[in-house]
């Protein structure tokens, strides 16, 4: 899985694109109002980027552990 998180001069302060092979990152962006497709999604916030890299581990580790279970 990888994200890029980018920070944006206009409109929404951070944009995150998601990819992944197996992961479902359209449910992840889902929760941020994005959307996509299961390998290839993405959302825009206004949120700091610290914070956006801080809710995005959180959220993969928590989505891995329970895959992995």
């Amino acid at each position: 899985m990888a994200a890029l998180i980018k920070e944006q001069s206009s409109g929404a302060r951070v944009r995150v694109s998601l990819r992944s092979e197996g992961l479902d990152v359209s449910a992840v962006a889902a929760l941020r109002g994005g959307g996509g497709h299961r390998q290839a999604a993405g959302f825009s916030c206004d949120d700091d980027p610290g914070e956006v890299t801080e809710w995005l581990s959180s959220v993969l580790a928590e989505r891995l552990q329970t895959a992995s279970s």
